[in-house]
């Protein structure tokens, strides 16, 4: 079941930090907060993401790459 975060603008602001507005990262990132069960806390918009680019993107990516978002950025900067 999908919710809408208590304060949705921090949180796309809080993503578009991580991306500077990428779109594949920023979409791949979306989805990420689409799918998690865990809830956003109000006022803690900045750990929550940080945590979420941290354990999905940054660790083990390759992994956890579908559709294959991140390597093709990662294709595009080699």
């Amino acid at each position: 079941m999908f919710y809408f975060p208590c304060n949705p603008q921090t949180v796309l602001n809080e993503l578009l930090c991580w991306t500077n507005g990428q779109p594949f990262l920023s979409q791949k990132l979306c989805q990420f907060i689409r799918n998690s069960s865990a809830t956003i806390p109000l006022n803690q918009e900045e750990e929550w993401i940080e945590n979420l680019v941290r354990t999905k993107v940054i660790e083990n990516w390759e992994s956890q790459d579908e559709p294959e978002h991140l390597k093709t950025i990662r294709d595009r900067i080699i």
